[in-house]
């Protein structure tokens, strides 16, 4: 009896959902202490053997208790599998996901020293199009190795998600939690003449007053940040 709980332990037997001998010491009027005997060759799954109990031939074992109890247990293994699939699925789905992540935008990063203090200046665009589950794929596939870094970092360019809907908060509180970016933009103050803020500018210790200029010809308005190193003898900008 095996469970496909993990490679390689579709070999290794193991009695975490199902108990090789449960119906015996169950059961002994039905079985009469014999285990069972299995065709050399043929792999046998404990789902299999627990539909085989309500089919057997000897209607000793057609009893209401013996099939209430294996109408449970075949619950409980088709839940099992279910579970594992699920978990299976899920894997394959994010690592393709994580493959394809490099395709739905650019990004390019800079060590730039602003008063003393080195910064790692990060500029990003994000396709238009991609769903916020892709931007997040894609973020993370770039900024996760240096996610956990102490070193100051500035991360700004066009994510095109509009943070001022109530929707985008998921993409907001994702870049706190995960890499420590606070968002740096006034959400009130837009950042492209049809009146969304797609422009966004993330910080990680260290301060940024982000503030927009006119635009006579451009869809997105010109955005200036201004960084101050968290330092407590910088009290200049830069």
């Amino acid at each position: 009896m095996c469970l496909n709980i993990a490679p390689a332990q579709n070999r290794t037997p193991t009695s975490i959902v199902y108990d090789e001998y449960a119906e015996e010491m169950s059961f002994p009027g039905i079985y009469g202490g014999h285990p069972r005997k299995y065709r050399k060759g043929v792999r046998v799954t404990p789902y299999h053997k627990a539909t085989s109990e309500t089919r057997r031939r000897d209607r000793r074992g057609a009893k209401p208790t013996h099939i209430l109890y294996m109408a449970v247990k075949i619950m409980r293994l088709r839940a099992h599998e279910g579970v594992t699939n699920y978990f299976r699925v899920q894997g394959e789905e994010r690592s393709q996901e994580f493959s394809q992540a490099a395709k739905y935008g650019d990004i390019c990063a800079a060590k730039v020293v602003v008063m003393g203090t080195e910064i790692l200046l990060v500029s990003v665009y994000i396709s238009p199009g991609t769903t916020t589950t892709q931007k997040l794929w894609f973020l993370s596939r770039h900024l996760g190795p240096v996610a956990e870094l102490d070193t100051p970092m500035v991360v700004t360019g066009d994510f095109n998600l509009d943070v001022s809907k109530q929707d985008s908060s998921r993409f907001v509180e994702f870049m706190a939690n995960h890499f420590k970016l606070r968002l740096s933009n006034d959400v009130k103050k837009t950042t492209t003449l049809g009146g969304s803020v797609l422009d966004l500018t993330f910080t990680k210790n260290i301060e940024a007053e982000t503030t927009r200029y006119a635009s006579y010809f451009s869809y997105h308005r010109p955005m200036l940040s201004v960084i101050r190193p968290t330092t407590s003898n910088s009290s200049q900008s830069s």
